[in-house]
């Protein structure tokens, strides 16, 4: 798992990309009644989420470099909590 101060660091640093967004989405991710895990497909490019009945679905991660303000507060409130 990447450490939440290097994700902090890139989005700051102005990094934009698909591999980042869906780092930040595993980051930010937590278990809930519907789904169960998730993880990165092989390149890194889209996250596989497993539903708590074992069935998987890909996704795209949400466009977390494409709201800055946004990511920061969240990745360092989840930072804090941590």
């Amino acid at each position: 798992m990447t450490d939440l101060s290097e994700l902090i660091e890139r989005i700051e640093a102005g990094e934009n990309s698909n591999k980042l967004d869906v780092l930040i989405e595993l980051a930010m991710f937590k278990p809930d009644w519907a789904w169960k895990s998730a993880r990165p497909n092989d390149a890194g490019t889209k996250v596989i989420f497993t539903t708590n009945g074992g069935t998987e679905n890909t996704f795209r991660a949400w466009d977390w470099c494409d709201h800055r303000d946004a990511t920061l507060a969240a990745l360092k409130a989840h930072q804090t909590k941590g």
